[in-house]
Order: structure tokens, then C-alpha cells, then sequence
């Protein structure tokens, strides 16, 4: 959930929704949560998000062999910023490098799903 949420404070559900969606993404990109509630105060990698320390952030999903682009870092972290009106829209999203980036055709598919077994 949204950090907005847990506080009593009105939230605006389109930028809830796309905080769920940063979630969603890291964890299909990942295959990790991002972190395990959107409290700063009670979960270590989300006030790393919270507070802007994304390298701190990042250090605990990349090792040296596994690293992420700089266009999906940085999309997820402006999906998950703690502040809403900090979240890109749908149409931001759309246009966003990582979101315009390349995509792997129908054999290429095939063979990275095939990899996996």
C-alpha cells in the first residue's frame, strides 16, 4: 500500500495506483518486493526510497552480477517516491526511456522463457 494510506490524511487513488504498479513492476522485473511496508519508520529499504538514498536502495538488489538498468531504477523510484505528487502519471510513464526501450520479439521470448527451466 501507498504510504498515503496508512496516514488519515486524504489520498489521491491515481497516484496510490501508481505506487502499486512500482511494486508490481520491481517484483516482475526483480523477482524481490521492494520492500516489505511503506512505513519509513518500519522498514529500512523503504525509507532509503522515502529519503531520496537510492543507492543505498539499489545495494541491496544488485550484486556483481546482477545489475539494472538506469532507466528502470530510475522509473521505479519515481513510482515509489514517498511523496504523490512526486509520481509521474500514466502518459509520463508511457513516455519514460525505460518504458520506450527495446523488447525482445516472439523468439527471442521463446529462448529467454526456455533458459529458465
Amino acid at each position: 500500500m501507498a504510504p498515503e494510506i496508512f496516514s488519515e490524511d486524504s489520498y489521491n487513488g491515481a497516484a496510490a495506483d501508481i505506487f502499486s504498479c512500482g511494486v508490481i513492476l520491481f517484483l516482475m522485473m526483480t523477482g524481490y518486493q521492494p520492500f516489505s511496508v511503506a512505513k519509513k519508520s518500519e522498514d529500512v529499504l523503504y525509507e532509503a526510497i522515502a529519503t531520496r538514498d537510492y543507492e543505498t536502495f539499489w545495494a541491496n538488489f544488485e550484486s556483481g552480477v546482477e545489475t539494472f538498468s538506469d532507466e528502470f531504477k530510475d522509473l521505479v523510484c519515481d513510482m515509489l517516491a514517498f511523496h504523490p505528487n512526486r509520481r509521474p502519471t500514466v502518459q509520463q510513464i508511457k513516455e519514460h526511456p525505460w518504458f520506450e526501450g527495446p523488447v525482445l520479439n516472439t523468439e527471442e521470448m521463446k529462448e529467454a522463457l526456455h533458459d529458465l527451466k
